[in-house]
């Protein structure tokens, strides 16, 4: 409760069973959740009012080198991938360190 509101956040489904309308949201967090990325609805007297949506999964051909360089200046932080979600090439997983 903020300000004597009550927010919801939570998953389409968790929304829709508390009957909250997310239909105007409906689109974007399709858009975001088909990049990868984790989309938590907002929601207020019954009506959605926002998305929360967390950083997307690394494209490793885009921010691979970005990976590298963070690595190279500072040795002490070591950076690995615990599940191959995207199903990337091992050969390709390797050349990111």
């Amino acid at each position: 409760m903020i300000n004597g509101q009550t927010y919801v956040l939570g998953s389409k489904l968790f929304m829709q069973k508390r009957q909250v309308d997310c239909q105007p949201y409906e689109l974007e967090a399709k858009r975001q959740a088909k990049k990868g990325c984790t989309v938590t609805f907002v929601g207020r007297q019954g009506k959605c009012i926002g998305l929360i949506v967390s950083r997307c999964p690394i494209q490793l051909k885009r921010e691979g080198h970005t990976l590298r360089n963070i690595q190279q200046t500072f040795p002490s932080i070591k950076v690995s991938f615990l599940r191959n979600t995207l199903e990337i090439d091992e050969d390709e997983l390797a050349g990111h360190g």
